[in-house]
């Protein structure tokens, strides 16, 4: 009884502490302009939506993520009607996203390793990481978010769902070897 009230209490103060980050990184997502690759991401799914084509219209080996997000480009636009605001509700699903792999990360550490406070530190390096500090869904931290979430769903599965998942471990690799084959060959694609 003692180790479920423990569970239950660590629980309590990570969700907390997961809630007031998450309220900070919600906060600030609506500060700060960048002007590097933020608009990149969401241009490149624009492209797709209007109608170019993979390796055709553009070379650029990183258009490959632009694909990725045609159907939350496409959803935005038919829900608000225009692409007003995209960028602050792309930011908004990033920390979403964020907290989920956070929590995620959180209740998989703890489990194996029963350390409340290096399950919620690591947790909290996951929380507020974002490459590059850009806060959007960008190929980097989404290429990181699925690794880090398909070796935690591996791990979190028992010795049956080890068994179930072998497919699904192979594809970080799987996306690894595409994205670098792609970059390296991507003229051979296009006319």
């Amino acid at each position: 009884m003692h180790q479920v009230q423990k569970n239950h209490k660590s629980w309590v103060i990570a969700g907390t502490v997961f809630a007031i980050v998450g309220a900070i990184l919600f906060f600030r997502a609506f500060y700060g302009m960048d002007t590097t690759d933020e608009t990149f991401y969401l241009a490149t799914a624009k492209r797709f939506h209007d109608g170019d084509l993979l390796f055709r219209n553009d070379w650029n080996s990183a258009q490959t993520f632009g694909l990725l997000l045609v159907p939350f480009y496409r959803l935005y636009v038919s829900v608000v009607g225009n692409n007003e605001g995209i960028i602050l509700c792309m930011r908004s699903c990033f920390v979403i996203l964020a907290v989920f792999v956070a929590g995620f990360t959180y209740k998989v550490l703890y489990r194996y390793t029963k350390i409340f406070s290096a399950s919620l530190w690591a947790a909290l390096c996951i929380l507020v990481y974002a490459r590059g500090n850009i806060i959007t869904c960008s190929y980097y931290s989404l290429g990181f978010y699925s690794f880090l979430l398909s070796i935690l769903w591996w791990m979190d599965a028992g010795e049956e769902g080890k068994k179930r998942w072998k497919l699904f471990r192979m594809i970080p690799l799987i996306m690894m070897v595409t994205k670098l084959s792609v970059e390296n060959f991507s003229p051979i694609f296009t006319n």
